[in-house]
C-alpha cells in the first residue's frame, strides 16, 4: 500500500509542477537565454514541489517549499522583479487558498458520509482535489486573457497582498483548529471564496487602472499631435507667403536687369534668399516631418532667446516610420527641451540638436541643461516634469518600432538618444 501511495504521490507531484509551469507561460513568454540557469532552476523547483507534495510537512514548512519552488519557476522567464514577483504571489496564494477549500471540502466529506481513509490517504485526496481545482482556476484565467503587468501602485499592491495573507491565514487558522466543527469548516470554506473574489476584483481593479493610464497617455499624444500640426501648418503658412509673393518679386527683378540695374537685382534676390532660408529655418532634409519640426523648434527658441546649434544629416523621406509616429517623437523631445531650459535661470540657455540615419537606424539626440528643484537635487531622484511629460510617449513609440530610449543626465545637463530602426519604403 504504501508502494502504490508513492507512485501516486509522484504522479500528483508531476500534476503540481505541470500545473505551474502552465500558469508562468501564461503570463511571461520569454525564457532567460542562460540554458544552464533555466535547467536548474527547473530541477530545483520540481525537487521542492515534489517534498512539499510528497511529504506530510508542517505548515510553514510546506508553505517555505512552495513558495520557493514558485520563485524557481518565475526566474525561468525573463521579466521585471516586480511582476515576477507580483504573479508569484498570486500562484502561492492560488495554491493555498485551494488547499485550504479542498481540506475543508473533504473533511465535511467525511464528517456526512463517514469514510474510513487512513491519515496517508487523507493527504493524498486533499493533495489531489486542490491540484484539481487549481487547474481548473488557472485554465479558466486563461481562457478569458492573458493579463498585462499590474496598473495599480505600490501601496494598493501593498494593501492587497496584506489583505489576502490576512485572510489566509485566518482560513487556515479555523481549519487547523476546528478540523471537526462543522460551521468552522463551512466558514473557512467561505473565506476561502473570498479571497479567490479578492484576486478576481484586484484584477478588474489592475486593468481598470491600467486603461485609464493608458487613456491619459493617449489623450496627451493628442495634445502633442495636435501641437506639432500647428507648427507644422505655421512652417507651411510661411513658407506659402514666400511662393505667394515670388511672383511680383521675379517681376521687379525682371525690371531690374532690363534696365541694366544688376546691383538691385542681386540685393533684391539675397533679400528674397534670406526670407526663404528663415522659413525654412536653415532645415531643409528632405523629411517634412523633420524640416517643419526642428524649424518650428529653431523659431521657438530664437524668440526666448535659446542658442540652437544642430546638425541633419542622411534622413531619408521614404522611411518606414510612421509620421504621427515620428511627429510624437520629436514633438516630444523638442517640446521637453524648449520648457526645460525656459525654466533654468542661467545663462546662456543652449539647446544642442543631432539627427542622423546610420544604416537603417535613425538617431535623434537633444542635449540641453535643465534645473533640478532643491528638494529632488537633495534626495537625488530625477523628476520627469522638469523634462515635460513626455517621456513615456517617446518610450512607447522607440519600443513599438523595437528601438530604444536611453537618457544620461547629470548635474547640469540632460542628454536624450533614442534610436528608431527603419526600412526604405521602395
Amino acid at each position: 500500500m504504501f508502494k502504490e501511495l508513492s507512485i501516486w504521490y509522484m504522479g500528483a507531484s508531476l500534476f503540481s509542477i505541470f500545473i505551474a509551469k502552465r500558469y508562468f507561460s501564461i503570463y511571461f513568454q520569454t525564457l532567460r537565454n542562460n540554458t544552464f540557469i533555466r535547467l536548474f532552476c527547473l530541477s530545483m523547483g520540481s525537487i521542492l514541489y515534489t517534498l512539499s507534495n510528497s511529504l506530510i510537512l508542517p505548515i510553514i514548512v510546506h508553505a517555505c517549499l512552495t513558495v520557493s519552488g514558485t520563485l524557481l519557476f518565475a526566474v525561468v522567464y525573463r521579466d521585471g522583479a516586480a511582476r515576477i514577483m507580483y504573479y508569484s504571489f498570486r500562484y502561492v496564494s492560488l495554491v493555498a487558498i485551494t488547499h485550504i477549500g479542498s481540506s475543508c471540502l473533504f473533511f465535511l466529506l467525511l464528517k456526512f458520509t463517514h469514510l474510513n481513509v487512513s491519515n496517508d490517504e487523507s493527504h493524498f485526496l486533499i493533495i489531489l482535489l486542490s491540484l484539481v481545482f487549481l487547474f481548473l482556476l488557472i485554465t479558466f484565467s486563461s481562457s478569458i486573457k492573458k493579463e498585462p503587468t499590474p496598473g495599480l501602485s505600490k501601496l494598493q499592491c501593498f494593501a492587497f497582498i496584506l489583505i489576502l495573507v490576512s485572510n489566509i491565514f485566518i482560513t487556515a487558522y479555523l481549519f487547523i483548529n476546528n478540523k471537526h466543527n462543522t460551521l468552522y469548516l463551512l466558514a473557512a470554506m467561505a473565506i476561502s471564496c473570498t479571497c479567490l473574489f479578492i484576486i478576481y476584483y484586484f484584477e478588474l481593479a489592475a486593468k481598470a487602472t491600467k486603461l485609464s493610464k493608458i487613456n491619459n497617455q493617449l489623450n496627451e499624444q493628442f495634445i502633442a499631435q495636435d501641437n506639432n500640426l500647428k507648427h507644422m501648418t505655421n512652417t507651411f503658412k510661411s513658407i506659402q507667403s514666400v511662393i505667394h509673393d515670388i511672383n511680383k518679386q521675379l517681376i521687379y527683378i525682371e525690371k531690374c536687369i532690363v534696365e541694366d540695374l544688376s546691383q538691385d537685382a542681386v540685393i533684391h534676390i539675397n533679400q528674397i534668399l534670406r526670407r526663404v532660408h528663415n522659413s525654412y529655418h536653415l532645415v531643409n532634409t528632405g523629411n517634412i516631418i523633420i524640416d517643419a519640426l526642428v524649424g518650428y523648434t529653431l523659431n521657438t527658441a530664437k524668440q526666448k532667446r535659446i542658442e540652437v546649434t544642430h546638425q541633419i544629416h542622411a534622413v531619408p523621406n521614404n522611411i518606414s516610420i510612421e509620421r504621427y509616429d515620428l511627429c510624437i517623437l520629436m514633438g516630444n523631445i523638442l517640446d521637453n527641451a524648449i520648457e526645460a531650459v525656459e525654466g533654468i535661470g542661467q545663462t546662456p540657455k543652449w539647446i544642442e540638436i543631432n539627427i542622423h540615419s546610420k544604416k537603417n537606424f535613425l538617431i535623434i539626440q537633444v542635449i540641453n541643461p535643465y534645473e533640478v528643484p532643491h528638494a529632488e537635487s537633495d534626495s537625488g531622484r530625477y523628476d520627469c516634469k522638469t523634462r515635460g511629460y513626455g517621456l513615456d510617449n517617446i518610450r512607447n513609440v522607440t519600443d513599438k518600432y523595437g528601438g530604444s530610449m536611453s537618457v544620461l543626465k547629470n548635474e547640469s545637463t540632460f542628454d536624450i538618444i533614442a534610436v528608431l530602426p527603419f526600412s526604405k519604403i521602395a
